[in-house]
């Protein structure tokens, strides 16, 4: 009984994988933990604010002229929104019913590396993520609506610039 208790205690203290399960139009912030868990906001009601649309639009614009989309050239003239410190923001959206954007606003010194599980038309798979810049905005673009996403195993890495931007 003694040797259960202490097994029980050993598992309870021990780290929990942080995990984030938004539905379209949700948002939430989380804060990663040193024990590798997380401290996950309650979800909100989620919209691309102006910086964000634009730059939503500068990609599918990309996409549909085969063209390259440079580093900071999306969104001209509409400052960003400033990164709050030591949290990572989560934006998951669904435009007009048939486009699916994540936005990820890393506040960290370091990148964020993590995996995701998409749910649509009654099917869920894992899906290719790209490592979240230090103290940038990710996006992430589908050409279809996604019911729910689950984000899992973040993990923060050094980076400098030069360094490769792996997506996985």
């Amino acid at each position: 009984m003694r040797y259960w208790l202490a097994a029980a205690v050993m598992m309870a203290a021990a780290p929990a994988s942080a995990q984030v399960t938004l539905e379209a139009n949700q948002a939430t912030s989380i804060k990663l933990t040193a024990n590798g868990g997380a401290i996950v906001a309650a979800p909100r009601p989620a919209e691309l604010g102006e910086h964000d649309r634009s730059f939503v639009e500068e990609m599918r614009d990309s996409v549909a002229n085969s063209d390259n989309i440079v580093m900071g050239s999306a969104a001209p003239g509409i400052d960003p929104p400033p990164v709050a410190l030591g949290q990572i923001e989560i934006i998951f959206v669904v435009l007009d019913g048939k486009e699916t954007v994540l936005v990820m606003v890393n506040g960290y010194d370091q990148a964020v590396t993590y995996r995701a599980r998409i749910w649509a038309e009654g099917r869920d798979a894992p899906t290719d993520v790209c490592l979240l810049l230090p103290g940038k905005r990710g996006y992430e673009q589908w050409p279809f609506a996604i019911d729910r996403i689950e984000l899992s195993a973040f993990r923060t890495e050094p980076w400098k610039d030069g360094d490769p931007i792996p997506c996985r």
